[in-house]
């Protein structure tokens, strides 16, 4: 295949073919192939210099990137189109460089932020989308942490990190996690060898805290408790006398 790929190269080398707009060879304006044919990455074997659907050529002088006809190519099928023929639609999520044509996603899901109207495509969607408020946000309004234990995978977003007291991303190891629960099993897994020294501390701090809440808590039940007894006492005392 590779020595395919390598031939088709050549093939299509020696017809000079200029670009539908400008007239200037393709091939001249960029540093890349006819045929991308990396051994090993994704997009191997792509067309350059060619509309995927039109199949008009282009070519990558700035004139022409820069008149808007053309974008660079779509992150979901690695083929490049002429805006004329497949509109293009930037994710939110994704990054504001990020394209998909139309044929391989709508981007149909909303940011859920009321202030915003950007579009997410469906892995974003799924990926930006917290497990505790179930909001979908894009990169601009909230940030998003998907939790690294290995047994949890959980989405939280900033507002609800920022609410909850817990989960985001330590500044040491930049460690992502759900709660003070997950970010403490990721570090113990290997007998504490590699554990974070913040995240460490953080764990421990967030347990304190937790069982003073919880002893408070059980001291305020219990005194409740004991106030409805004492009223129930005296009551039934009353009924006595």
């Amino acid at each position: 295949m590779e020595e395919f790929i390598d031939r088709y190269d050549d093939y299509l080398e020696t017809f000079g073919y200029k670009c539908s707009k400008c007239e200037l060879l393709c091939s001249s304006t960029g540093s890349e192939s006819w045929m991308y044919h990396n051994i090993g990455v994704e997009y191997e074997r792509v067309q350059n210099y060619m509309c995927s659907h039109c199949l008009m050529r282009f070519c990558f002088d700035e004139d022409c990137i820069e008149d808007g006809n053309v974008i660079e190519w779509c992150h979901r099928c690695e083929n490049h189109y002429c805006k004329e023929c497949v509109p293009s639609n930037n994710c939110g999520g994704c990054g504001e460089d990020v394209y998909y044509c139309n044929e391989c996603d709508a981007l149909e899901k909303v940011c859920d932020d009321e202030d915003c109207d950007a579009d997410l495509c469906k892995t974003c969607t799924l990926e930006r989308t917290c497990r505790y408020c179930n909001q979908t946000r894009c990169r601009r309004c909230s940030a998003i942490y998907t939790c690294h234990y290995y047994d949890c995978n959980k989405v939280i977003c900033g507002d609800c990190v920022e609410s909850k007291g817990e989960g985001g991303r330590c500044d040491e190891c930049a460690l992502k996690f759900c709660s003070s629960e997950c970010r403490y099993l990721e570090n113990s897994m290997d007998d504490w060898v590699n554990a974070c020294t913040t995240c460490t501390k953080e764990s421990a701090n967030s347990f304190r805290r937790k069982y003073q809440e919880g002893q408070k808590e059980i001291e305020e039940l219990s005194q409740g408790m004991e106030d409805l007894y004492k009223k129930y006492m005296n009551v039934d005392k009353d009924k006595e006398e």
